[in-house]
């Protein structure tokens, strides 16, 4: 079949579906989209809760525990300890395939009656604050970290140490406020950066140390508004900068907003890769509107994946590899997989949800270490074959479960972090909407005006006191750990809570969206006048403006100066 244009069943925009979309569906045993990548990617995220989280009680010992549901959530949900325990087998669940209703429905009111983990926390200590915590220390009230020692308020951090409000984190130690920052150590206040140290309030740097507020720069040190500095004047200023006081360093964020006003932006992040559209890519081949990816072949509408391949409308797929793979999220190492939502190890199952190092499973949920499993109830090999191959004639494992799989209400989810839909919106596609969030206004013991202004001023006291955000009216605490944090670094204690800190990382990092624009690297005759920036060098183009398009997750509306990867690299590198 030749290239055909279909529209969204969901937000009715167009999309184009390709031959090869079709081969792998077929392949995959799946109808094939109605979603567009948007979509397609927005309903895997709406399975997974990251960050709202409750108190709440586990169902079988009855402590408190911190959960991803709500106490009013109709799951059953156990802490840590007990639904790891091997106090108790997901066989003991088992229902019967009834032929007479649809196996979705089935397994939906199976999901109702087996115990759900309350938080995703996987060989660490002391993390009892997190989710989707793997082989980690030490970490509070952080979401998406794997190998990682003293994690507070970060998101997405992996394999490092003593980190506080960062998104995206890799190979680094001592960070604070950082964005997207790989094997870096002791910086604040950095962005799209790699291999620095004692880097702060800087954007795009490469291999430098000892820099501030500076941007676009490759292999510097000792720099200050991207001048060579002194040593000494270096410290002067990255003194004054780090004053410890609210009214001063207030300053210092707004300069530095305006220093990554300026800086110019390359298209997208892309590293090492080939016939790629996506943006934050490295290692990656063959890849179509795809985002955040490592060492990825043969995928297309994906996001949060790494050393994997061949798969489609996915979302946090990897660190272990994974291969094959349709509408699937939270997949930790698996082959063959099909509609869904966290597994580990496992292979060949449809329609699957917590499963443990499992293989031949269909509509299953809390198993380990089985295999040939539907609906939960263990089956001969040729008697799941002899099933299976019914329910695929009768057309159950080909459809996308959409909404009916989710076991969040929509805004509850990674989902609406990034495509947030009106509750109407939200409702008319499917999806619960969460109205009781846990948290408090007015119960604050210490209005913001009353906090010292200098950290040196702050006592551990403070960690008695009960905050009130400046931005939403949230209460929070300052905990120790945290604490020693800010001294560490001489930062003022933060007005805003963690959640609203949370939301402004996630704005500053460019979105799993693409507009189709055009270079904006004019002559040097013309450019300053234009756009604000001047050429330093000597463009393919002449004097003439750059005649390249691009697909960018810079929304045309946005005020920075994007260029593509060759009139970049004449200018930065």
């Amino acid at each position: 079949m030749n290239s055909e244009t279909r529209k969204c069943q969901n937000c009715k925009n167009s999309f184009v579906l390709e031959p090869e979309d079709v081969d792998f569906c077929r392949q995959m045993k799946v109808q094939p989209p109605v979603l567009c990548s948007i979509c397609g990617v927005g309903s895997v995220m709406a399975w997974r809760n990251e960050r709202n989280l409750y108190k709440s009680t586990c169902a079988h010992c009855k402590k408190p525990i911190l959960s991803m549901y709500h106490p009013s959530s109709p799951y059953v949900v156990w802490c840590h300890d007990c639904w790891w325990s091997d106090g108790w087998d997901g066989t003991d669940y088992a229902t019967d395939y009834d032929l007479e209703k649809p196996l979705l429905d089935q397994f939906k009111e199976l999901q109702l009656r087996v115990p759900r983990e309350a938080l995703i926390i996987i060989n660490s200590t002391n993390c009892d604050y997190g989710n989707h915590v793997r082989s980690s220390k030490d970490v509070y009230f952080s979401y998406l970290v794997a190998g990682c020692e003293n994690g507070i308020y970060s998101m997405w951090i992996n394999n490092v140490k003593d980190v506080i409000a960062s998104s995206k984190a890799v190979e680094s130690e001592l960070l604070a406020y950082c964005i997207d920052v790989s094997k870096c150590f002791r910086c604040a206040y950095l962005q799209d950066s790699s291999d620095c140290s004692e880097c702060y309030f800087s954007y795009d740097l490469k291999g430098c140390s000892n820099c501030i507020f500076s941007w676009n720069l490759r292999n510097k040190s000792w720099y200050a508004f991207n001048r060579q500095v002194s040593k000494e004047e270096f410290e002067k200023i990255k003194s004054e900068a780090f004053a410890g006081g609210w009214v001063n360093h207030h300053e210092q964020e707004k300069r530095y907003f305006e220093i990554k006003k300026k800086a110019l932006r390359r298209f997208a992040f892309i590293l090492k890769s080939n016939n790629i559209e996506g943006n934050y890519l490295e290692g990656t081949n063959n890849a179509h509107w795809c985002f955040d990816g490592f060492n990825v072949k043969d995928v297309k509408s994906v996001a949060s994946i790494l050393n994997s391949g061949r798969g489609m409308y996915s979302y946090s797929i990897g660190v272990e590899p994974v291969e094959f793979f349709y509408a699937c999220s939270v997949i930790k190492g698996g082959t063959n997989l099909k509609f869904c939502f966290n597994l580990a190890n496992s292979a060949d199952c449809s329609y699957c949800d917590s499963l443990i190092t499992c293989s031949s499973c269909t509509a299953s949920t809390g198993l380990k270490k089985k295999e040939y499993c539907l609906l939960n109830k263990q089956y001969t090999k040729d008697e799941y074959t002899r099933i299976l191959a019914d329910c695929e004639r009768r057309g159950e494992l080909e459809k996308h479960p959409g909404a009916a799989f989710s076991t969040f209400a929509y805004n509850e989810t990674v989902a609406h972090d990034h495509y947030p839909l009106e509750e109407s919106h939200a409702r008319e596609l499917g999806y619960g909407w969460q109205s009781d969030f846990q948290y408090t206004t007015r119960k604050e013991t210490l209005s913001s005006d009353k906090i010292p202004d200098n950290i040196k001023d702050v006592t551990e006291n403070i960690s008695k006191e009960i905050l009130s955000c400046v931005l939403c009216g949230r209460n929070y605490r300052i905990i120790p750990a945290e604490l020693q944090f800010y001294k560490r670094f001489n930062l003022p204690l933060p007005r805003k809570c963690p959640q609203c800190g949370f939301a402004e990382r996630r704005a500053d990092r460019q979105p799993y969206r693409l507009w189709l624009r055009r270079c904006q690297c004019l002559s040097s005759e013309s450019s300053t006048k234009k756009n604000g920036y001047r050429n330093t060098a000597s463009h393919f183009h002449g004097n003439e403006s750059c005649p390249n398009e691009f697909e960018t997750s810079y929304a045309p509306d946005r005020k920075e100066i994007i260029y593509c990867e060759s009139c970049y690299q004449a200018e930065i590198i």
